[in-house]
C-alpha cells in the first residue's frame, strides 16, 4: 500500500524528487481520506491544523466568501493549507472541495518533521510558497489595474472620448489653485455647438452624436499640449488655458472657432456645416472655479445672443 502511495505522491508538487526512504516512517502517521464534494476544507474563521495534499479530485479557492466565484481551482498534485500551517495563523482564503477528492492529510508536527528529514521536500515547500506569494502579487496587480481602468472610465465621456465634468471639477480646480499661488495668468473657455437642438431634430440623434465627436476631435486637435479640454455636458465643452492671458486666449478661441466653422476638410462625411460659439474669461485675484465658469458662461451667452459663431469675453 505504501509503495502505491509513494507512486501517487511522487507526482505531486510537494513530494516531487523526494527520497521516500528518508520519510517512510513519517508517512505511516499520515491519513489518506476521501472527501465529498461541497466540503469546506479551509475557513478563515476556523483554525487550521492540517496540510492537505490532493491525490485526486479538485478544490476551489475563494478569496472573500464562498458565494463569490472561485479565484483559483487546484487539481491533483497540488496542496492547500501550507501557509496557515507554517505561520500558525488563520487561513487567508476559503477552500471548498468541488469534486469528490482523495487527500493525504498531514498534521503540523508531521509536516515539520518531513521538512527536517528531506531537503528535497523543504525545497518543494519553498517553491510552493514562492508560487503562492507570486499568485498573491499577481492578484493585487490585476486588482490595481482594474481599479485604475474603472477610475479612468469614471473620468471619460463615453461618447466623445474626452474627459468629463467630474474630471473637469478636479483638474480645473487644481490648475486654478496653482495659478493663484504662482501668480500666473489662466483663462477658461466655454464652448457651445450652435443650434444643436435644431440639428438633432432635423438630422436625428445619430448624426447629432457624430457631430459631437467631430467637434470634440477638432477642438482637441487645435489646442496646445498643456491645455485641458472636457465635455461640460450636452453640446457644451470647456477648455482651461494655463499661463494664458486675454489676448492669447481670444486668439486660441478664434482658432478653435475656425477649426469647426471653416475646416480644411469636412468634420465628418455627410454632416452639414457646424459652428460654435465661445466665451472666455481670465483668472482674477481670489477667484474660484465656480466664478470663472459662471463668467465664461455669461460670455458664451453674449456670443450666442450676438449671432453665434463668434467669441465674446467677460
Amino acid at each position: 500500500m505504501l509503495n502505491s502511495l509513494h507512486a501517487e505522491l511522487a507526482s505531486t508538487r510537494l513530494f516531487a524528487g523526494v527520497s521516500f526512504d528518508a520519510i517512510e516512517r513519517l508517512l505511516e502517521h499520515c491519513r489518506v481520506v476521501e472527501v465529498p464534494a461541497d466540503t469546506v476544507l479551509l475557513d478563515p474563521a476556523v483554525p487550521n491544523e492540517h496540510l492537505y495534499v490532493l491525490l485526486d479530485g479538485q478544490v476551489d479557492v475563494h478569496l472573500t466568501t464562498l458565494s463569490q466565484p472561485y479565484y483559483m481551482r487546484l487539481g491533483a498534485g497540488e496542496c492547500v493549507g501550507e501557509m496557515s500551517m507554517i505561520e500558525a495563523r488563520e487561513t487567508s482564503a476559503y477552500v471548498m472541495v468541488s469534486s469528490r477528492s482523495r487527500m493525504l492529510v498531514l498534521t503540523r508536527d508531521t509536516m515539520w518533521s518531513l521538512i527536517n528529514a528531506s531537503h528535497a521536500l523543504a525545497r518543494n515547500m519553498l517553491v510552493t510558497l514562492s508560487g503562492r506569494v507570486r499568485q498573491g502579487n499577481d492578484a493585487v496587480r490585476d486588482s490595481i489595474h482594474r481599479q485604475s481602468e474603472f477610475e479612468s472610465l469614471a473620468f471619460v465621456d463615453g461618447l466623445t472620448g474626452l474627459h468629463n465634468r467630474r474630471w473637469l471639477d478636479q483638474a480645473f480646480r487644481r490648475q486654478l489653485e496653482r495659478g493663484l499661488l504662482d501668480g500666473k495668468p489662466l483663462s477658461i473657455l466655454m464652448i457651445d455647438i450652435d443650434h444643436f437642438k435644431r440639428f438633432n431634430d432635423t438630422h436625428g440623434h445619430v448624426s447629432g452624436d457624430r457631430s459631437l465627436r467631430a467637434v470634440a476631435l477638432a477642438l482637441n486637435d487645435n489646442l496646445r499640449p498643456g491645455d485641458l479640454l472636457a465635455r461640460y455636458g450636452g453640446e457644451e465643452f470647456a477648455v482651461l488655458l494655463p499661463d494664458t492671458g486675454a489676448p492669447q486666449a481670444v486668439a486660441i478661441a478664434e482658432r478653435l472657432r475656425r477649426a469647426v466653422a471653416e475646416p480644411k476638410a469636412p468634420l465628418a462625411a455627410d454632416l452639414p456645416g457646424l459652428s460654435i460659439s465661445l466665451g472666455d474669461t481670465q483668472m482674477r485675484p481670489g477667484d474660484t472655479l465656480e466664478r470663472m465658469l459662471e463668467r465664461a458662461d455669461t460670455a458664451l451667452y453674449k456670443a450666442k445672443s450676438a449671432g453665434r459663431n463668434r467669441v465674446c469675453s467677460a
